[in-house]
């Protein structure tokens, strides 16, 4: 687990906050994840897989604004 304090989610509010979901696939669509893991699940032009990114990434957006607004730090855990 990494703690993020109120300061850098600010910051990563600040960054996630020029990107639109457009933009995600835009270069989601440019790299080859063929060889990472799982195979086989990041497949190109995929309207299920694209749903899931956006979803996601709209979700990740609004939770790091919520940290801005309120001053709060995340613990992040990737599992």
């Amino acid at each position: 687990a990494l703690y993020q304090r109120s300061e850098a989610m600010a910051g990563i509010a600040a960054a996630y906050a020029g990107l639109t979901t457009d933009m995600l696939l835009s270069v989601y669509r440019t790299v080859d994840l063929r060889p990472l893991y799982p195979r086989g699940l990041w497949r190109h032009n995929d309207p299920e897989i694209e749903s899931y990114l956006s979803e996601n990434f709209l979700a990740l957006q609004a939770f790091v604004q919520h940290t801005r607004d309120h001053s709060l730090g995340a613990i992040i855990a990737l599992t």
